[in-house]
């Protein structure tokens, strides 16, 4: 079967990003990947990633793709799960970016 991402976009969602993102994980689709994108949050959404995931940094500096976005700061993959992929980026105004 082929792989799917899901992309969800968080901004303050710190009370509910960790049970959302267990949730997400646990289809039933045997390739899944989720990639929560953190949209500027004032609150501690990425801290909460971070620790509840064992986060670490990947990329510190990636580089803009073809579509234009606000500034991606950093890419995080987990320690203990391979298939969560934390994107830290600066406020858009729209979970869409």
């Amino acid at each position: 079967m082929p792989g799917v991402s899901v992309i969800m976009p968080a901004y303050n969602e710190e009370n509910v990003i960790s049970h959302t993102t267990v949730s997400a994980l646990a289809q039933e689709y045997p390739h899944i990947e989720v990639i929560v994108v953190n949209d500027g949050s004032k609150d501690a959404t990425l801290q909460v990633l971070i620790d509840h995931f064992h986060m670490e940094a990947y990329d510190t500096d990636p580089r803009q793709g073809p579509i234009p976005t606000e500034r991606v700061h950093t890419v995080y993959r987990s320690r203990i799960e391979p298939r969560i992929v934390v994107i830290d980026k600066a406020p858009s105004g729209a979970k869409a970016d």
